[in-house]
């Protein structure tokens, strides 16, 4: 599928997330931030877990932080910038790195890799009699 489909798809999949979450969502915290993770995983569940724990010990020192809609617009935008970064930068990056390394991961019978062609799987190849 081309890259800027699944974007497009991923991005308003993330725009629905809020919109949801106002409007049909029972425990909107909960829902949010299990939408959020579902998009961004595995990233995502890292950065659910690391705000659970500083949200947790800004609550053992007594600091309120409150969960307005400027809130969860912030969290939002932390969320689909780690996403996007994840799913459209480090992923494609770490695709063409192993394409670059495997030749074979390529698609076809014939292979090409530093301007040769060769067999995906070459043949043993009888000795010529001298």
């Amino acid at each position: 599928m081309n890259k800027k489909i699944l974007l497009i798809i991923w991005l308003v999949l993330c725009g629905l997330v809020p919109l949801f979450v106002r409007w049909g969502a029972h425990d909107a915290e909960e829902s949010f931030f299990l939408l959020m993770v579902m998009l961004t995983f595995p990233s995502g569940f890292l950065l659910a877990a690391s705000l659970d724990i500083l949200f947790g010990l800004l609550g053992k020192a007594g600091v309120y932080v409150p969960g307005n809609y400027v809130f969860y617009i912030v969290l939002w935008l932390l969320f689909a910038f780690i996403g996007y970064v994840q799913w459209f930068v480090i992923v494609p990056w770490i695709i063409r790195k192993f394409k670059k390394a495997l030749p074979f991961a390529q698609t076809g019978a014939v292979r090409q890799h530093r301007g040769q062609r060769f067999l995906a799987f070459p043949l043993k190849q009888k000795k010529k009699k001298e």
